[in-house]
């Protein structure tokens, strides 16, 4: 029979609970279970914890953070390796000890970069990026050191290779945390204390492995439980600062919104021969977004519909610039290429790269007359109620980077059974699995089947379009925002 550790190695059928046929192939058995349990309880906890952690880092999937999936992974991977030192695991599995030898060399090799990768998410690249080359060193190792495992048979073949490139990485770590950069760093006690009491038995068992120390047992896992303490400590309070700053940051954006809903129109206008509905979604928290109507006198209203460039707190920030950029028009709202070319001189070179695009229309409901005017904006479409629509373009430069640019007006004539939609991007850009957008001729068709609804069920029928085709439920986000006013002339 093979030998592992001196001790004859055995098949299950061989020491299978038949002690009345093979009383001596049982008691072996039993001391093989005996033997190294140590390892079998560390592992089977350090294996537990990191399944834990897994779970719940797939279970925070818009959160996950790097830095504990690298626990995770770390946890795992040791517990693996501790639980293959027991003698009794290759007898269950019925494996070649030869075989198992190679397995369990595989899994060391394999422990080294999420211990490397785990110090450099904590504390940055290093030195020179030193920890991100480390890491990347480690990496190669790994797969180089797998691949020679694979074409030679010999578990040892790179062992002593491994074994200095632990002591050296071990010697960067600590290299790096001593920086004067490093000094205020939440985390650099723990890792200090932690790693000067690991690294004693880490050292001393890579010293023993290289033959250069004379030690009777096995001293790593005494180092490595140390240094595991230290970095499951690291872990949970990176944790819970990640969960700290998520917590600060939800606040935060849960007052942008609240600021950012006040500055919107809470309720569309009800002026005499219109009937007027909004839709206004939200890619995230806040957007970039915004909508406004300006009372001209008792016979105008205006409608303006604007989107920011980008997305999230800096595009909602621009947004209510953009407000108080067509509050500043109230002198001329009735013209909307005055009203554009305001709002351009005020924003001009004040949003840091970003720009806006609108579209700005005045209805008199007394004339019956519309005018329009836009800024690199999607097209105005009206549907006559003989069932022609019209995209009124009447497009000038963006708002922002050109703060000289000049506007004109489209002017059209309005009658009973009329349909205005004015929107932003976010409707015709949406994109199905195949990557194909939702387009304009798509949202004319709508127009087309759809007059028999209303303003307020018209803006519903869209938005639900809009959301099948893009794959999402009701309460699924799309990929950026929308806006839609909707007019029917009465």
């Amino acid at each position: 029979m093979d030998q592992l550790n001196g001790i004859p190695m055995l098949t299950l059928a061989q020491a299978g609970i038949h002690q009345t046929l093979d009383p001596t192939a049982s008691a072996q058995f039993q001391a093989l279970i005996l033997e190294r349990v140590g390892f079998l309880v560390l592992g089977s906890v350090f294996l537990a914890i990191g399944l834990i952690v897994v779970f719940l880092t797939l279970m925070r999937f818009k959160t996950r953070d790097g830095v504990v999936l690298l626990f995770a992974i770390m946890s795992l991977l040791w517990g693996l390796r501790f639980i293959c030192r027991a003698p009794v695991i290759p007898l269950l599995m019925g494996e070649d000890p030869a075989a198992w030898g190679q397995f369990t060399r595989f899994l060391t090799y394999l422990s080294a970069p999420p211990a490397f990768g785990f110090v450099w998410g904590l504390f940055g690249v290093g030195w020179r990026s030193s920890l991100k080359y480390l890491t990347w060193v480690s990496i190669f190792f790994a797969l180089l050191a797998s691949v020679f495992l694979y074409l030679v048979p010999d578990p040892n073949l790179l062992i002593r290779y491994f074994n200095v490139m632990i002591l050296a990485g071990m010697a960067i770590i600590v290299a790096n945390v001593l920086r004067p950069e490093f000094r205020d760093h939440s985390e650099l006690k723990t890792l200090i204390v932690g790693g000067l009491f690991s690294s004693v038995f880490i050292i001393l068992e890579n010293l023993r492995s290289l033959e250069a120390l004379h030690i009777a047992f096995d001293v790593e896992w005494i180092g490595v439980v140390i240094l595991y303490g230290s970095l499951g400590f690291m872990a949970v309070n990176h944790f819970i600062g990640i969960e700290q700053k998520l917590a600060t940051l939800r606040q935060e954006l849960a007052t942008a919104r609240q600021i950012q809903a006040s500055i919107l129109p809470q309720n569309p206008p009800t002026p005499p021969g219109l009937s007027i509905a909004t839709r206004y979604v939200p890619m995230t928290e806040v957007a970039g977004d915004f909508f406004d109507f300006a009372k001209v006198d008792p016979n105008k209203i205006g409608f303006l519909v604007a989107d920011v460039s980008g997305h999230g707190v800096p595009a909602a920030l621009v947004a209510a610039m953009v407000k108080v950029a067509f509050q500043t028009q109230a002198g001329h709202r009735e013209g909307p290429a005055r009203v554009l070319a305001g709002m351009n001189e005020i924003l001009g070179h004040r949003l840091e790269g970003q720009f806006v695009t609108a579209g700005y229309a005045c209805i008199d409901t007394a004339t019956g007359v519309m005018r329009y005017a836009g800024a690199g904006h999607p097209p105005l479409l009206l549907l006559k109620s003989g069932g022609e629509v019209e995209q009124i373009f009447q497009n000038g430069l963006i708002l922002g980077p050109f703060p000289e640019a000049q506007y004109t007006s489209a002017e059209r004539s309005l009658q009973a059974g009329d349909r205005i939609l004015m929107y932003t991007d976010g409707i015709v850009e949406a994109f199905n699995q195949q990557d194909e957008d939702f387009g304009d001729q798509r949202l004319i068709n709508l127009l087309f089947r759809n007059t028999s609804l209303s303003a307020e069920d018209f803006a519903d029928h869209v938005l639900d379009e809009v959301r099948a085709w893009a794959g999402v439920g009701r309460d699924g986000s799309l990929e950026d925002d929308l806006t839609m006013i909707v007019i029917d002339v009465k």
